[in-house]
């Protein structure tokens, strides 16, 4: 995430990044609770799942619950894929 936007993804327990995927390039616009299908206002915290918004006819896109949220270090962002790197 950067500044609100999924950049890129990787998968748990994966150390490649994905080039596509549903949720990059989307804004967060909240959190669904465990157990819920309601999107909340405000960022998601461990256990519960982002909520991204899409304009138009398009589907959002809810995502596996959040494992931790933390800044990653300089040496996991200079493996993002240089799309994110952009952005």
């Amino acid at each position: 995430m950067r500044s609100g936007r999924v950049v890129t993804v990787r998968p748990r327990g994966s150390s490649t990044w994905l080039e596509r995927h549903d949720a990059i390039d989307l804004d967060i616009q909240g959190h669904v609770d465990p157990g819920g299908t309601i999107p909340l206002p405000g960022p998601p915290g461990p256990g519960q799942r982002l909520y991204l918004a899409r304009s138009g006819k398009e589907r959002d896109v809810v995502t596996s619950p959040v494992s931790s949220v933390e800044r990653p270090s300089k040496d996991i962002v200079s493996e993002y894929p240089p799309e994110a790197e952009a952005a």
